[in-house]
């Protein structure tokens, strides 16, 4: 090799031929604080982009209010309102071995009709009935309906309207 080379590559420090572990280490950590604090950052941006939104969506401040009418309207005479307003909530029925069981529902207890009812009063529960958790409505102040999650639908009554059947004792003999 010519002398010249060999000054050059004398005067050259080399980098180590080894890892420091130290040093992956605290790469790591690094890498990671920073995946955290973006994660941390994107929660925080998610959740303000929530509140902000269900917050214009209460205020009642932005609906459009139509303008008042130039000409005179007559008003109607108060009527007295006699429907329930319409409830729903997410019920499990218990059914016995051949009947649907009282539900107890927006604070009254409902039953079925005769002929809603499987066993002795419809015939037989479905086979399989694959869901017994459904949604129940209110339709109005003497009746309800229940469908369950996979279409069944059953209309209940007041559980005291002489049209309920009634639940006594053992039914299935």
């Amino acid at each position: 090799m010519p002398e010249d080379v060999r000054d050059l590559l004398e005067g050259v420090a080399a980098p180590p031929m080894r890892v420091d572990p130290e040093t992956v280490v605290a790469g790591g950590r690094r890498r990671r604080r920073r995946r955290n604090r973006a994660g941390v950052g994107l929660l925080v941006a998610v959740v303000a982009v929530i509140a902000l939104g269900t917050t214009a969506a209460r205020d009642p401040g932005r609906t459009a209010v139509p303008p008042a009418s130039s000409t005179p309207v007559a008003s109607a005479p108060p009527t007295t309102v006699t429907s329930a307003p319409r409830v729903t909530a997410r019920v499990a029925l218990t059914i016995g071995h051949c009947v649907v069981e009282y539900v107890d529902f927006d604070g009254q207890t409902w039953g079925l009709t005769k002929e809603q009812q499987f066993g002795r009063g419809g015939g037989a529960v479905p086979p399989k009935w694959p869901s017994r958790t459904g949604l129940m409505e209110r339709l109005s102040a003497d009746r309800a309906r229940y469908t369950d999650d996979a279409g069944t639908v059953l209309d209940f009554l007041p559980a005291d309207d002489p049209a309920v059947f009634r639940i006594e004792g053992r039914l299935c003999a």
